[in-house]
């Protein structure tokens, strides 16, 4: 597993749960949130989990190599989006599952998110849905949940 803008490492805590056999590797630009999710994640860190610093638009991994790759809470951060989706379906292996997750999924809506510097949108579930099938995912899916909490699921 994939968990793309790891951050803190909440993510990854949870999959260590929920997947009692994965590998979980974590990946972020930011060096801060490596070194929080080492910190959140150190007892399995380099056993089970293993995190690099870098960008989804130039994945540092092999090709087919991943079962899951998880967004959670990232991609409003990702100037190029259409880029980091080429490169999650290029590591996936064939049958392998995209899922972004998002809190925020209607930009008229999101007047009261702090003001972030650097790149941020906000991305509808039919726009996040459109920019899969051009990634040439299948089956996308978005499922919603309370508010504008969205999970788009697509296959390779």
């Amino acid at each position: 597993i994939l968990d793309v803008g790891c951050g803190g490492g909440a993510t990854i805590k949870d999959l260590l749960k929920l997947s009692e056999e994965s590998i979980i590797y974590g990946l972020d630009y930011a060096q801060k949130s490596i070194e929080m999710s080492s910190l959140n994640n150190k007892d399995e860190l380099n056993k089970r989990v293993f995190l690099k610093e870098g960008n989804v638009a130039q994945l540092p991994y092999e090709d087919n190599m991943f079962d899951l790759v998880t967004a959670v809470e990232t991609v409003y951060f990702w100037p190029d989006i259409q880029k980091g989706l080429e490169e999650i379906y290029r590591v996936l292996k064939k049958g392998g599952c995209i899922n972004i997750i998002c809190e925020g999924s209607d930009p008229e809506e999101a007047i009261d998110w702090p003001k972030i510097d650097g790149f941020f949108k906000i991305y509808r579930p039919s726009e996040l849905q459109e920019l899969l099938l051009e990634a040439h995912f299948k089956d996308v899916a978005v499922h919603h949940g309370q508010g504008q909490y969205i999970s788009v699921v697509g296959v390779k």
